[in-house]
């Protein structure tokens, strides 16, 4: 959003109005705009089993934009799994490489785009880009972190900078070749990706991945020079796939920022429907990747554990690997409460334990049972990232109301709205609209009174600034005639 000084008459002493530009609906609000009736299960996005998984996580926000925390961290678990796949992939085939993929942002643990936490809520990502546990911001893979301003620096090029008043800005997108990208590595990813929305899910899995201009340029010359050898099951209807699917358009604004990370979009689908199979399949295969790798580094069986929380109540998926042991009296239990059996009727040997509010940093994990007569005992800690009490309240706009007395020839309004809606909101206003004018904008003030002069306006909206980012408007007065 920006915003131009306009000096409207007429505002209350001390307040400042502004022409407005253009606004966009959507914000980083509290709310999950995938969300329908029943609150979508995410998963915390796990760490590699070991550096054959081919992935990494970023272990905290770096310079140039490279966010990742993990707070925001959760995703939808066909979404973790998909990654894992892939990620999977590029390591059996090509190794994992220097700099393998790393896990940055996906959603806050709501299902909302996440948001820095400080007092002032600022958002990370543009509103709504990384709702619903189903966009992912995933580092490509690099022959080298060595920055022009700054290491480690993700991007896939070394030139993004312009020089400016004597100093080198960033410009957000390569200006040159993708000159550090590992092209073979990040096209294998991408060939992974396309194959599983093509064979599994008849090119329903996938929405869109962003990408900077440089790295579709490279990943495409190299698929069509993998679908003329037909490498890797590559063809010329994949490479089309690719095509349609990595996106740099700049109308939508994908053009820069895109530079360190791809973002991934899977589509909303119902995961009861149709594509059942392909989710289970997609799911099994990932578990069965995991059990390998683990096979390969621990010696004898292993507890995974898998993180969920849905609508913020969290549990425990906790599995004894491999998944074809027998194991006589196998029970499970977290933090010393009480044991629970393994699932009965499931080939896999798992349990599901709910997690009791207020949560710790860690959860210990126990399991026991016999195995092959002999008794059995694992234990595993896991982190647990903080869950902040910001997270349960989302901004509604039929809660966002303000008192309209008329006062002669003027308007008086009183701000009605939630105490709590302060955890997002970082400003009110309202948006004045006259025939043949712009809109103009009015910064209430803290106490949330305003009066302005009546005259020639037919319509006053009240505006929630959330997260610094997009804003949330409803009307609150209409002129009479109209």
């Amino acid at each position: 959003m920006r915003l131009i000084r306009n000096g409207l008459p007429g505002c209350a002493m001390g307040l400042v109005c502004l022409g407005l530009v253009s606004l966009g609906l959507g914000a980083n609000d509290g709310f999950d705009r995938y969300r329908k009736q029943v609150p979508h299960t995410l998963r915390l996005f796990p760490l590699p089993a070991s550096p054959e998984a081919g992935y990494l996580m970023l272990e905290r926000d770096m310079e140039g934009g490279a966010d990742g925390d993990i707070r925001h961290r959760w995703a939808q678990p066909h979404a973790v799994a998909l990654v894992q796949c892939c990620a999977r992939a590029v390591a059996r085939d090509l190794g994992p490489g220097p700099h393998p993929m790393v896990i940055m942002d996906a959603s806050s643990e709501n299902g909302d785009t996440p948001v820095e936490l400080g007092a002032t809520p600022r958002g990370r990502h543009p509103g709504g880009s990384h709702d619903g546990g189903l966009n992912l911001d995933l580092g490509y893979y690099l022959t080298s972190l060595k920055g022009q301003v700054h290491t480690p620096d993700f991007a896939a090029c070394t030139n993004h900078y312009r020089l400016q008043d004597g100093k080198l800005r960033d410009t957000y997108q390569c200006l040159e070749s993708a000159d550090r990208l590992d092209v073979p590595r990040t096209t294998r990813f991408f060939v992974e990706l396309a194959a599983f929305n093509r064979d599994l899910f008849n090119g329903d899995l996938l929405e869109q991945v962003g990408v900077d201009f440089q790295v579709r340029k490279a990943v495409l010359a190299q698929a069509q020079a993998w679908a003329r050898e037909r490498r890797y099951g590559v063809d010329t209807v994949l490479v089309g796939d690719l095509e349609r699917i990595l996106t740099s358009d700049e109308a939508d604004g994908w053009a820069r920022t895109h530079h360190h990370h791809l973002h991934l979009r899977l589509r909303d689908f119902p995961l009861h429907g149709a594509h059942r199979k392909a989710l289970d399949h997609l799911m099994a295969t990932a578990r069965q990747e995991e059990g390998l790798l683990r096979k390969v580094t621990q010696a004898g069986p292993a507890l995974v554990v898998a993180l969920h929380s849905v609508d913020l109540q969290r549990s425990l998926e906790v599995e004894l690997q491999p998944s074809h042991l027998e194991v006589q009296d196998l029970q499970f239990r977290v933090d010393e409460g009480p044991w629970r059996k393994a699932q009965p009727g499931d080939p896999r040997n798992r349990a599901v334990l709910d997690l009791a509010a207020p949560f710790k940093a860690t959860a210990k994990v126990e399991a026991q049972g016999t195995l092959k007569g002999k008794p059995l005992s694992l234990s595993c800690v896991i982190e647990l990232p903080e869950q902040s009490p910001r997270l349960g309240i989302a901004i509604e706009a039929a809660h966002l109301k303000a008192e309209v007395q008329e006062e002669g020839g003027a308007l008086a309004f009183d701000l009605k709205v939630p105490r709590t809606y302060q955890a997002w909101v970082t400003e009110y206003a309202l948006v004045l609209h006259r025939p043949g004018q712009k809109p103009e904008r009015c910064v209430l003030p803290p106490e949330g009174r305003l009066k302005l002069p009546k005259e020639g306006l037919v319509k006053v909206e009240l505006e929630a600034l959330c997260s610094s980012r997009r804003a949330i408007r409803v009307p609150v007065w209409l002129d009479g005639r109209i």
